[in-house]
């Protein structure tokens, strides 16, 4: 009834190992959901949720993948989980018992007791979320409403780094960061109701730095970009369709895939 987690290394030919059996997890339980599965870099260790009761409220768990065994941190009510490149410091987001808001982002090392709040959200309109770029250069701290935003950062190889703020919430202001080659991808809908794409240098993304990247189309809502080694690929709403354009960053050419 529920899903088996497998990986094998270096080849799809290699030996098929077991990383979370859910059915074993669901085995007595009268539900069981999975809200987060995310691997170390160094595929030693594992992070995972999972809810019992059906109410969302996720249970953060570790498992040595080396062993398979279950390591002693449990964390109540986590929404958010990022990785340090140190394969052993962790952020992670919890929600308020009572809201359900998502409200704090801790630090904290994994086998230690410590974690230290970095960042706690204090107005009721905002929750926050966290993540690592794809190119597992920056760690991302984004705390949004419905219609503004305000995203916070630090270099995932130095996660005692202190953060820092992209571009403070201004009403009406939506936004979402990439990082690539040492530039932020910037998706923004000021000036723009379908949004526009601009970079920033990452020592100061302040808005009198932005370059335009992807210009605004009234016709074409960006609804996303993911950054790649070589490309960049939006995806994109044109004429009620949905649709992915394709940027080379080496030749700046592009082509549309259609659905």
């Amino acid at each position: 009834q529920y899903p088996i987690f497998c990986r094998k290394k270096g080849s799809t030919e290699g030996p098929e190992e077991i990383i979370l059996d859910m059915n074993e997890l669901a085995k007595g339980q009268k539900f069981m959901s999975l809200g987060m599965l995310n691997p170390s870099d160094d595929g030693n260790l594992l992070a995972y949720s999972t809810d019992n009761t059906g109410y969302r409220q996720f249970l953060l768990q570790f498992k040595d993948l080396r062993t398979g065994q279950l390591l002693p941190e449990k964390i109540e009510r986590v929404t958010g989980l990022a990785w340090g490149n140190d394969n052993k410091t962790f952020f992670y987001v919890t929600e308020d018992p009572v809201t359900k808001r998502s409200d704090k982002f801790f630090r904290r090392v994994l086998g230690t007791d410590k974690a230290d709040l970095v960042y706690e959200e204090k107005d009721e309109l905002f929750d926050i979320g966290t993540g690592r770029s794809l190119d597992k250069k920056v760690i991302f701290l984004e705390t949004f409403s419905k219609t503004s935003t305000e995203v916070h950062y630090l270099p995932a190889a130095e996660p005692n780094a202190a953060m820092k703020m992209i571009l403070a919430r201004q009403p009406e202001h939506e936004y979402d960061v990439n990082h690539r080659a040492g530039l932020f991808y910037i998706r923004t809908n000021k000036g723009a109701k379908n949004f526009r794409v601009v970079t920033a240098p990452v020592n100061d993304p302040s808005e009198k730095n932005w370059k335009e990247f992807v210009a605004h189309r009234p016709a074409v809502k960006v609804e996303g970009i993911t950054l790649f080694a070589d490309h960049a690929v939006l995806s994109e709403w044109e004429n009620g369709l949905q649709q992915l354009e394709v940027i080379d960053f080496k030749t700046d050419k592009r082509h549309n895939i259609k659905f």
